[in-house]
């Protein structure tokens, strides 16, 4: 990565236990994707990605041209745990809808996202995710997107920490890294 970050420890989490360390002191910052309050915290914004409707390339939604609504809501929805950032867009978006999860036919919920790629891949479901984790499987085919109908949400990915932080320059200049690196995948 670089020399100057030799001691990083990385934690998988969701945004709601990810916020909850930052706010306990038990981690110096986070990579959250999810809603947080802006006002509660100093982040600095590391990548933009379009969140989006998946499944696999043999799901019949998969030979539609565009699909609505309605028309995923006939199928179990491959779901990540209540806290996860991911959830909460999608739950955020639904309510817009007047709709909840509750009105797929089956809910399916784990605990990270390679699990529900690896569902997905088995033909078990449809997901919504970040574009940018799927390159591979949709280069291969072996997963599709969805164009799903009057459904367009971006989202940031943002590294969070305390207000006033002593640090703030240091993640800047981590901040800084890991753009670099996500520029050149």
């Amino acid at each position: 990565m670089n020399d100057r970050f030799t001691d990083l420890n990385c934690l998988v989490a969701n945004t709601d236990r990810i916020l909850s360390q930052i706010d306990n002191g038990q981690i110096e910052f986070g990579l959250v994707e999810g809603n947080f309050n802006l006002a509660d915290y100093d982040y600095i914004p590391i990548f933009k990605d379009r969140f989006v409707a998946i499944c696999n390339s043999k799901n019949p939604l998969a030979e539609l041209d565009t699909v609505t609504l309605q028309d995923c809501l006939q199928s179990p929805l491959l779901l990540r745990e209540a806290g996860s950032g991911t959830r909460s867009i999608l739950e955020n978006w639904l309510g817009t809808m007047n709709r909840s999860v509750d009105d797929f036919a089956k809910v399916i919920t784990v605990g990270d996202m390679a699990t529900i790629m690896g569902l997905l891949e088995s033909n078990l479901g449809i997901s919504f995710m970040y574009h940018a984790l799927l390159p591979q499987q949709l280069e291969q085919h072996r997963l599709k997107e969805l164009h799903l109908a009057d459904f367009t949400i971006t989202r940031t990915l943002s590294m969070v920490f305390q207000k006033q932080s002593y640090y703030e320059k240091q993640y800047q200049q981590l901040a800084a890294v890991i753009k670099q690196i996500l520029a050149h995948q």
